[in-house]
């Protein structure tokens, strides 16, 4: 009888637990979704998922392999050769039609930037 008590006690708390650990996560999401609508990227907000727990902890590496230590070589591939370097798309927060390729010309090849060219 007494082990019968303990648990119908251990129950209860489990149960109130719960139900405060759900409120909990409810206030976090609340919070979440207030700060994404008064965001300036609030336009077109994902929750995202994929892979699996396997993926997960392979990390970034495992999934797309190592990065490339010549950053500005990789970057430029990026910007200017690989898939969707002239993808044009609008920026959000100041209207702005360009393609990855138009960015790096911009700072890159920019007559009027200052710094070392590549």
């Amino acid at each position: 009888e007494t082990l019968n008590t303990a648990m119908i006690g251990i129950k209860r708390i489990m149960k109130e637990s719960i139900e405060k650990l759900r409120k909990s996560f409810e206030a976090l999401d609340n919070r979440d979704k207030k700060n994404i609508e008064e965001s300036k990227f609030n336009e077109k907000v994902y929750k995202m998922a994929c892979g699996n727990i396997k993926d997960f902890h392979s990390g970034l590496t495992g999934r797309i392999g190592s990065a490339d230590l010549d950053f500005e070589k990789a970057m430029k591939s990026e910007h200017c050769m690989k898939t969707g370097f002239d993808f044009s798309f609008t920026t959000t927060n100041y209207k702005i039609t360009t393609t990855p390729k138009q960015e790096w010309e911009f700072i890159v090849n920019d007559d009027n930037n200052n710094e070392s060219k590549s």
